[in-house]
């Protein structure tokens, strides 16, 4: 079974009898066509006839390379008030999943969920930076990872501006705004000035 894009081994131990002739076919996605345990790594499932010829008698292998392709995506906001809580946060997942673990660490030592076949959960997270992690196993033992950062704000501390009259003049005229606000780090700021 190929999981990643790394490749598998197949074949046999390599014998380096200078008598022995090896062959693959097909010969596409081997890293070596000339030994008999090659790393395979093609892009869809795939099976490979080893030949082995010593010159009076030949052997064959065949061999399926499995290619088991499994993502995943977690989608929610990334910044959030404290007040809108719980959150949810929910998976895209491409492949055949069968197993979905939610954390708050990156080793999965604090799993969220208790049910394995949860695509999503609802947190309620401290007003911070928040990490979030999920790891989806695939029917044939393969796994993909994904991270999700969510900042959450306290709206008894919302975020506001205010101006001092900038007095009156003649276009163009210069005004300086300063935000002395203590805004959320991917704050942006929209201007209407009507």
């Amino acid at each position: 079974i190929l999981c990643d894009e790394n490749g598998v081994q197949i074949g046999i131990p390599q014998n380096n009898d200078p008598n022995l002739t090896i062959s693959w076919t097909p010969f596409t996605f081997l890293s070596d066509t000339a030994v008999s345990n090659p790393i395979a790594n093609p892009p869809q499932t795939t099976t490979y006839l080893l030949i082995v010829d010593n010159g009076t008698c030949f052997d064959t292998l065949t061999q399926t390379v499995i290619k088991d392709t499994i993502s995943t995506t977690i989608l929610g906001d990334s910044a959030v008030c404290s007040v809108d809580a719980p959150f949810l946060l929910s998976s895209i997942t491409v492949g055949n999943a069968t197993d979905y673990w939610w954390s708050n660490n990156a080793n999965f030592s604090d799993t969220i969920n208790t049910n394995p076949t949860t695509t999503s959960i609802l947190v309620t997270p401290p007003d911070s930076l928040n990490l979030y992690y999920l790891s989806v196993t695939s029917a044939l033992g393969c796994v993909a990872y994904d991270t999700f950062q969510m900042v959450v704000r306290d709206l008894q501390n919302p975020i506001t501006a205010s101006f001092d009259d900038p007095g009156v003049g003649c276009a163009p005229y210069l005004v300086n705004f300063v935000n002395t606000t203590d805004s959320l780090a991917t704050t942006t700021y929209l201007w209407n000035f009507g």
